[in-house]
């Protein structure tokens, strides 16, 4: 049995296992969503996502669909290590990330939201300035990617320095 799921990532049923274990089975069903799509005849990855999904509250489980759709994107930006979509107020509605970057994504992109919705309030304060959009920030270890969707929803997606941020864009 291969050790790994993609030669970038440390995604594998082990690590799931680890995730479940420390009570986060939503990192554990996104690692075994991964595992499946890659080895769509592992069984007893497929079985093991089907029982931590199920434990999931609904609205985790309906995520899902759009998580895979998050994961088609970030396996498509070079350099990607999350995508994710979430509320103004930085409430994760999907996430998808690509093996263990050590970065609490959810807590950052919180962050990030928080900024990115003063932001927003700032340009209503000045209409000739317009309202923000997209926000890209550069840090030292990565890059931010936050694209306004509308009624109050981002996408975002976060890269290594060394990723195609205008790929991200799109």
């Amino acid at each position: 049995m291969p050790s790994s799921v993609a030669k970038e990532t440390f995604d594998n049923p082990i690590l799931a296992e680890i995730f479940a274990a420390q009570g986060m089975p939503e990192r554990a069903a996104g690692i075994l969503r991964r595992v499946v799509r890659e080895r769509p005849d592992d069984a007893a990855a497929r079985s093991r996502l089907a029982q931590i999904e199920a434990q999931l509250p609904p609205p985790m489980r309906a995520a899902g669909a759009l998580e895979a759709e998050l994961q088609g994107l970030l396996e498509a930006a070079q350099g990607a290590s999350a995508a994710a979509v979430l509320q103004a107020d930085g409430t994760l509605l999907a996430c998808a990330e690509c093996g263990g970057s050590g970065i609490d994504v959810a807590r950052l992109l919180q962050g990030y939201a928080g900024a990115t919705t003063a932001l927003r309030d700032l340009g209503g304060e000045q209409p000739l300035a317009g309202s923000l959009t997209e926000l890209t920030l550069f840090t030292t270890n990565l890059v931010v990617v936050l694209h306004h969707l509308g009624e109050g929803a981002y996408a975002a997606m976060v890269l290594r320095p060394d990723g195609l941020a205008g790929k991200a864009r799109y």
